[in-house]
């Protein structure tokens, strides 16, 4: 008895097996590809994220030099209205 349900039993386990790679296989990838996708988006976020913080940094240092130029140049004008005005 135990060996003509030997085969059955090795067959159905094999089957099992095959069937549950043939189902888990697909999902497996397609997860796998999704995480791929989410990390695609997330380091194009985050490329985006830098790209626009070194814009935004540039700005500000041109706005600072804009500024200091300009307050010098106000300086600078203020002497010789001084100097003008004292000679």
């Amino acid at each position: 008895m135990r060996s003509r349900l030997r085969q059955p039993l090795v067959a159905a386990m094999f089957g099992i097996g095959i069937g549950y790679y043939s189902f888990n296989e697909p999902l497996r990838r397609l997860a796998a590809a999704q995480q791929g996708e989410e990390a695609t988006l997330a380091a194009q976020a985050r490329q985006q994220q830098a790209q626009e913080q070194a814009q935004e940094q540039e700005r500000r240092q041109q706005e600072q030099q804009r500024k200091s130029w300009r307050q010098r140049r106000e300086e600078e004008e203020e002497r010789q209205r001084q100097q003008g005005q004292g000679g």
